[in-house]
Parts: structure tokens; C-alpha cells; sequence
């Protein structure tokens, strides 16, 4: 039986390695451990226990008010024993977080084999996005398995010197997560919490448009978050929008929220998965900084405009669906929101993503566990 290693720590960690930790579990092949590094603590074991997923080893805490560097090591310090006590066939590791750059530090360190879901991602800024951009170019540098989402990502990796034997385009699981995640709130009787099916109801009601505000990265946080938020508002005023923002956990997040008044924004705390994808999917308009989102949105057909000055994911560009923020017109949103209905859904995974994975993870390592 052939080990396996999966070093998750973040929200979007979970929601983009569930489906296949579900197949990696069923399949006879392999023993899975599911390792927890804490950087997302609540919404983190919340979003695990929707897809009844649980955690094999949970590392201690490590503040998130530490330093950057500090955190790196801590946690890479406290995997690098872990992985010398399990010593797997495999790690795999998703993104471009802190959890998944700690990890392929720790693999590398030990010869462990390493899977990097979602490879050939490049904004090609190094400080935008900071620090996930220097993250990305490592990881992909020190591992084994390459899973590129698009054949634009794997065109990345080739341009970086990378063997294309080790590189496979598979789609990106966000996709698959969403699709489970869509038969779950289609099913009678979902409700989402907070009485937001009553608060869309009555936001078309008054004649508005709902739309929907994420905002998370670090070079979004501290006096330009706010300066966003207040510009989003005056746009939601003369656009004839409501807004709601489901904010993220980080305390410096709360700080500069707290200071801003907002008129024609709802604030919400981070909401449970499906949740989320229910209200993606009942709003019409969406202002994100995120990755994944821009992923989701593309397959529901929804515009999204990209709080970013660029994105590692330009086929939504390409394809009308997305805008970056210093491009975005206000006056022409409904150019947009035609655009991203008319755009194909598929360009970042069809769903199978996952299925695809587990068959390339048995022909690269069955001989180890036999």
C-alpha cells in the first residue's frame, strides 16, 4: 500500500484536495494522512466536517500574528519531524500557501517525493502576489508531479526548464468541489444561514442587483483594503448595486473594517462552503481578489472583477468573464455580466480533475507499494 502525505492548512486548501482525500480514501492503494498545519483554525475543521473530512495529524499552533518568516519556520520545523516519523512514498501539497511552501521545504529536506496540485500558476510580479508568487516558482522547482489546471500552466512550467514528463494537465479541483458543492444546495430544503435567501429576495425587490465582495490577500490589507471597500460602496450607490462582503478571519482584516463606513455594503462573517456557493450563485456581480473564485465563477457563468492589478489565471480574461480592477468600467456592466454568460465554463476544469489525479498517482507510484 503506498503512503500518502497531504499537508493542508487553509480554507481553500480543504475545499481544493476534498474530492480526491474522498478517492484517495476509498481506493485500496493507498493510506492517506491528512495533516492540519493550523493556519485557518475554525473555518479550516468547518469546511473539513462538510465534506466529512477529518484531520490525522493536527500541528501545534502557530500565531498568525508572527512574523512571516518566523511562521515558515515554525511550522516547516514542526513537519519536517512529522514527515521523519511517517516518512511517506508521497507528499502532496496544494497552491501557494505558507502550509504548502512549509511542506515542500520539509518534503524536499527528507527526498520525499513531491505532488504539487495546481502547478504553473505565475502572475509573473514576485511582489504581486506577495509572497504566494515566490511560493509558487519553488514549489514547482522541487517537485516530482507537476498538476498543471490549464495547458497555459504547463506552458509556464516548460518556459521555467521544468520536464513536461512530470507535468499533467488535469483542470483545477476547485472544480470538483464546486460541482459536489452545487448538488448539495440544489437538493429541497437547502437554506442558507444568515436569512440571505430573504435579503436577495428583497435587495431585486427594491429594483438593486446583488453582488458579492471577497477580499483576503496581503497586499489588499491595512489602508488599501479600506480605500477598496469605500470605492466599492460609492460604485454600488451609482450602480444601483447591494453588496455583500463576506469577510475574512484575519484580525488586521476586522481592524480596518471596523474603521470604515459603508452605506450600501453588508458585512458578513466568513460563511460556511456551501453557503458561499449559494450566494455565488444568486448574485449577479462579483469582487474578489481570490484565485479560486475566479475559477468558480467562470464555470456559473458569472462576471468577476479581479481586485487585483494582475491574475495567474488570464484565461478568464481572455475569455470576457473577468476584469481586472484598474480595467473595470463601471458603466459597462452589463457588457460584463453578458460576456461572462457567454463565456465557455469549462476553461478551468470540467469536474474530473480529481478522478484524473488518483489514476496518474497509481501509474507513478503503484510499484513503490507493491
Amino acid at each position: 500500500m503506498i503512503k500518502v502525505l497531504s499537508v493542508i492548512g487553509t480554507r481553500p486548501e480543504v475545499i481544493k484536495t476534498a474530492i480526491l482525500h474522498k478517492l484517495l480514501l476509498e481506493n485500496q492503494n493507498f493510506e492517506l494522512t491528512i495533516c492540519a498545519t493550523g493556519q485557518h483554525k475554525t473555518i479550516f475543521e468547518e469546511t473539513l466536517s462538510l465534506f466529512e473530512l477529518s484531520p490525522d495529524i493536527e500541528l501545534r499552533y502557530v500565531n498568525s500574528n508572527l512574523p512571516l518568516m518566523q511562521r515558515v519556520t515554525e511550522i516547516t520545523a514542526d513537519l519536517d519531524t512529522r514527515i521523519r516519523e511517517l516518512m511517506p512514498d508521497f507528499c502532496i501539497i496544494q497552491g501557494d500557501t505558507l502550509s504548502g511552501y512549509s511542506a515542500a521545504q520539509a518534503a524536499f529536506m527528507n527526498k520525499i517525493p513531491l505532488v504539487h496540485i495546481e502547478a504553473g500558476l505565475r502572475s509573473h510580479d514576485m511582489q504581486d502576489p506577495y509572497p504566494e508568487e515566490m511560493y509558487r516558482h519553488f514549489i514547482d522547482s522541487v517537485s516530482d508531479v507537476l498538476l498543471a489546471p490549464t495547458y497555459l500552466s504547463k506552458q509556464n512550467l516548460i518556459k521555467e526548464q521544468i520536464n513536461s514528463e512530470k507535468i499533467f494537465v488535469t483542470g483545477n479541483t476547485s472544480i470538483d468541489a464546486l460541482k459536489y458543492a452545487l448538488e448539495k444546495i440544489d437538493k429541497p430544503g437547502f437554506d442558507p444561514g444568515f436569512d440571505l435567501d430573504r435579503k436577495i429576495n428583497q435587495v431585486r425587490a427594491l429594483g438593486k442587483t446583488p453582488g458579492l465582495i471577497t477580499i483576503h490577500r496581503r497586499a489588499n490589507w491595512g489602508e488599501k483594503l479600506q480605500l477598496t471597500l469605500l470605492e466599492l460602496d460609492q460604485i454600488a450607490q451609482s450602480q444601483n448595486l447591494y453588496l455583500f462582503y463576506c469577510m475574512h478571519p484575519n484580525p488586521e482584516i476586522h481592524m480596518w473594517v471596523k474603521r470604515t463606513k459603508l452605506s450600501h455594503i453588508d458585512i458578513y462573517p466568513p460563511l460556511p462552503y456551501f453557503d458561499f456557493i449559494w450566494m455565488l450563485k444568486n448574485t449577479d456581480l462579483v469582487f474578489s481578489d481570490s484565485g479560486g473564485i475566479q475559477e468558480e465563477c467562470a464555470y456559473l457563468n458569472k462576471p468577476v472583477v479581479v481586485l487585483r492589478s494582475n491574475t495567474e489565471r488570464p484565461e478568464g480574461i481572455s475569455h470576457g468573464g473577468a476584469v481586472l480592477w484598474q480595467k473595470f468600467d463601471v458603466e459597462q456592466m452589463a457588457k460584463y455580466i453578458s460576456a461572462a454568460g457567454s463565456a465557455p465554463k469549462d476553461i478551468y476544469g470540467d469536474g474530473s480533475a480529481s478522478a484524473q489525479i488518483v489514476k496518474i498517482l497509481e501509474n507513478k507510484f503503484l510499484s513503490i507499494g507493491s
